[in-house]
C-alpha cells in the first residue's frame, strides 16, 4: 500500500487574490528504500509522527493517493517519424541534422515544413516521443532535452512511467496517445508519470486539445480527480490554452521551465536568418531552419507578442547599421507581412505566394495572444502556479536589421536563459504564487538538477527554494555579449 502525508498546511502570505485556505499533501511511494525529504535532515521510516521542514508541520502518514504528472515539452522537443517507429533510420527529426551532406541537411529540415496552405509537405510524419527518451537521440543529434528530468522523477521522486508508454519505447514504437485501457492489476495505480509527445510544428491550440484529451484519458485510467503539469518552453503556451479553455478545474499544480509567454526575439532571428543547432554543415542547416520556419504555427507563436513591447520595450529595428529607434508592434508586423520571400533580404511590396512570411499566421499568433497573454484564474479551485525562469546567459532581448544576409545587430541583451528573455518567461498569470531564478541554459533546464530539486518541492506546494535557486532575478557580471545564432 502506497502512503502519503495527509495534510500539509502552508503557512505563506499570500495577496486578497489568495486569501483562501489552501492544504495539499506530500506523498511518500512505497518505495524499496527510506525516502529523504530535502530539508528534513533524516529518513523518514513507514510511519513519521511529526517532522519540521521550514516552517512547515507535517502530520504522521495515512493511506493516499498523488496526483499524476505530466510532462509537456517545448519546441523541437518531439521527435518526428515517418512510420510510428522510433530510432535514427525512422525519425526525420532529429535525423535531419546527423545528415551526411550539407545538401541532405537542408532538404530533410526542409520536409519538415508546411506549404503556404497549411498542408504538410511530408503528411505522414507523427509525433514519436520525448528528445532524449531515446538514447540514439542523445548521442547522435545531442539533443537530450529530457531524459534526465523522467530519470529523476522516477528515482528521486517515486513516479512510475506509464506503463503502456514503457512497452512502447522497450518495443521501439512511438509513443501511442491517447493510452489504452488500464492493465487490470494494482500496479495501474502506481503509473504517475505520463509524457505529451505532441507535433509542436503544427497550431498550439491542437495541441492543447489533445492534451485535454490525455488529461481526461489519466483521469479515468488512474481515477485522479487532477493531473499536475510540468511545462518546458512551447509546452508552457500549449498547456496555458489548454487551462484557459476549461482544463484548469482537472489541474492541481502548473511548472513551467522557460516558458517565453510573450515570445522571444531569438526565434524572429530564427526566421530571418536561420539557426545552427547541431548539424555540422551550418550554411545548410541555417538555410533549412528557415523555410521550414516561415509556415510552421509553433514559431509563429514564439515570435514576441505586443505584452513582449509592453514589458520589455520595442525590439526591431531595421536601419543599413542597425541603429535608430525601434519598430512598434504594429509597424514589425506590418514590415513581415511586407518582406519578399527568401532569398531577396530588402523589404519591398509583393504579394501572394512571393512573401516570405505568411500573413495568415501573423494575424493568427497576434489573435492568440491577444486571447491568452492576460489570462488568469484567481477561483477558489484554481491550479498552483509556478514559473521556474533560466538566468546566467547572454540573452538576445532586441536586434537591429541591416537587410544583408546573415548580418545583423544585436542592439540589446539581457541576463536569461540564452534564449528567453526573462520579462517574457516572467508573463505569468498575476496569480503566480511564486517565480524563481536558476542559472541555466534554456535547452538544459529540464535536466539540471537545481531545476529537478526545485519541481519536486513545486509539485506538493512547498515554495521553498532549492539549493542554487533564488527569487530574485539578480545579474551575473562580464557576460559575454549575445550574438545572432
Amino acid at each position: 500500500m502506497r502512503l502519503a502525508i495527509a495534510r500539509v498546511r502552508l503557512p505563506l502570505s499570500h495577496d486578497a487574490v489568495h486569501a483562501r485556505k489552501r492544504v495539499t499533501k506530500i506523498v511518500v511511494r512505497n518505495l524499496p528504500h527510506p525516502v529523504l525529504l530535502p530539508g528534513i535532515g533524516n529518513t523518514i521510516a513507514p510511519v513519521v509522527q511529526k517532522a519540521q521542514y521550514s516552517g512547515l508541520q507535517i502530520w504522521g502518514l495515512t493511506p493516499g493517493k498523488e496526483y499524476p504528472v505530466i510532462l509537456v515539452p517545448g519546441i523541437m522537443g518531439t521527435s518526428l517519424s515517418e512510420d510510428g517507429e522510433d530510432g535514427p533510420f525512422h525519425e526525420p527529426w532529429p535525423n535531419a541534422l546527423t545528415q551526411p551532406t550539407p545538401g541532405a541537411v537542408e532538404s530533410t529540415l526542409a520536409s519538415l515544413g508546411f506549404n503556404r496552405g497549411g498542408g504538410a509537405l511530408n503528411p505522414s510524419l507523427q509525433p514519436c516521443e520525448l528528445m532524449g527518451q531515446a538514447y540514439w537521440q542523445a548521442s547522435a543529434a545531442g539533443l537530450d532535452f529530457y531524459h534526465g528530468m523522467v530519470v529523476f522523477m522516477q528515482d528521486h521522486m517515486g513516479y512510475r512511467l506509464a506503463k503502456s508508454e514503457q512497452s512502447d519505447y522497450d518495443q521501439g514504437k512511438c509513443v501511442k496517445a491517447p493510452y489504452g485501457p488500464a492493465p487490470k492489476d494494482d500496479c495501474t495505480l502506481r503509473e504517475d508519470l505520463y509524457t505529451f509527445p505532441y507535433d509542436w510544428r503544427r497550431a498550439t491550440t491542437n495541441a492543447a486539445s489533445d492534451l485535454k484529451n490525455l488529461v481526461q484519458t489519466i483521469k479515468t485510467r488512474t481515477g485522479a480527480e487532477k493531473v499536475d503539469i510540468v511545462a518546458h518552453s512551447l509546452g508552457g503556451i500549449v498547456s496555458r490554452i489548454y487551462l484557459s479553455q476549461g482544463g484548469a478545474a482537472d489541474v492541481d499544480t502548473y511548472i513551467t521551465l522557460g516558458t517565453p509567454f510573450y515570445g522571444a526575439p531569438k526565434v524572429f532571428s530564427l526566421t530571418r536568418y536561420g539557426q545552427n543547432v547541431a548539424s555540422p554543415w551550418k550554411d545548410a542547416e541555417r538555410r533549412g531552419f528557415k523555410e521550414t520556419a516561415r509556415n510552421m504555427w509553433g514559431v509563429y507563436v514564439l515570435l514576441p507578442s505586443a505584452a513582449y513591447e509592453q514589458s520589455a520595450g520595442p525590439f526591431f529595428t531595421y536601419a543599413p547599421d542597425g541603429s535608430g529607434p525601434g519598430m512598434d508592434y504594429g509597424g514589425w508586423t506590418a514590415w513581415m507581412e511586407g518582406l519578399a520571400c527568401s532569398g531577396d533580404f530588402a523589404p519591398q511590396v509583393c504579394s501572394g505566394d512571393e512573401k516570405f512570411y505568411n500573413a495568415s499566421l501573423v494575424d493568427w499568433a497576434r489573435g492568440l495572444h491577444a486571447q491568452i497573454d492576460s489570462w488568469d484564474d484567481t477561483s477558489d479551485d484554481a491550479p498552483w502556479k509556478y514559473a521556474i525562469i533560466g538566468s546566467g546567459n547572454s540573452t538576445l532581448t532586441a536586434m537591429g536589421d541591416t537587410g544583408q544576409k546573415h548580418i545583423s545587430t544585436a542592439i540589446r541583451c539581457e541576463d536569461g536563459d540564452g534564449s528567453v528573455a526573462p520579462k517574457s518567461a516572467m508573463g505569468f498569470p498575476p496569480s503566480a504564487h511564486k517565480h524563481v531564478f536558476i542559472k541555466v541554459k534554456h535547452d538544459a533546464m529540464a535536466n539540471n538538477v537545481t531545476v529537478q530539486k526545485q519541481v519536486q518541492l513545486f509539485i506538493p506546494g512547498i515554495e521553498e527554494l532549492a539549493p542554487g535557486a533564488s527569487s530574485d532575478h539578480g545579474f551575473t557580471p562580464d557576460l559575454p555579449a549575445c550574438v545572432i545564432p
